[in-house]
């Protein structure tokens, strides 16, 4: 990178569609919901960038486990937007130490990022787990200043410094 007064240049760090605020702490932390429901899962579901494209269908599952030693009715919402699905909702009955596999079906249709959430059902209240779909992302890392020191008048100044691509799409610098 060579900058002199004559020359202006630009760079385009980092673009990303933030997550609704509305997804970002939707239920309790794994541990808390153990506590509270007697139910193991995950916290969140996502498919990573480069595992999907528009137009195709991609599935996960999702497991939900009894950790108590009474036995557990959960019942579980769909996704509220079209593009996850899941099986139509019944009353799942767990023994303890029982887990059951739950399906989510993901099928995008344009290259962008999606957010949803399953809402799950017991006798001791409700929790949600997000579900999202992640697109690659150009992120660039950098020294946060860089030192010129002085410089003479029309005289030019040149400093080295190392970018790293820390996102999934290749760039050239």
């Amino acid at each position: 990178l060579s900058l002199s007064r004559f020359e202006e240049t630009h760079i385009i760090i980092h673009l990303q569609k933030k997550m609704p605020s509305s997804h970002k702490k939707i239920s309790e932390s794994r541990r808390s919901r153990a506590q509270m429901f007697g139910i193991d899962c995950c916290d969140s579901l996502c498919f990573r960038p480069g595992t999907w494209k528009p137009g195709g269908e991609y599935k996960k599952k999702l497991t939900i486990k009894n950790l108590s030693t009474k036995v557990i009715k959960v019942k579980y919402e769909l996704p509220e937007t079209k593009f996850f699905s899941m099986d139509f909702p019944e009353v799942i009955t767990l023994s303890p130490g029982v887990h059951v596999p739950l399906e989510i079906v993901f099928r995008p249709i344009v290259y962008e990022e999606y957010y949803d959430f399953v809402t799950f059902k017991t006798e001791n209240g409700k929790f949600k787990i997000s579900v999202s779909a992640q697109v690659a992302k150009m992120c660039m890392d950098f020294p946060k200043s860089i030192e010129f020191n002085n410089c003479p008048v029309n005289e030019i100044l040149e400093k080295k410094i190392v970018l790293h691509n820390t996102g999934q799409v290749p760039s050239d610098f």
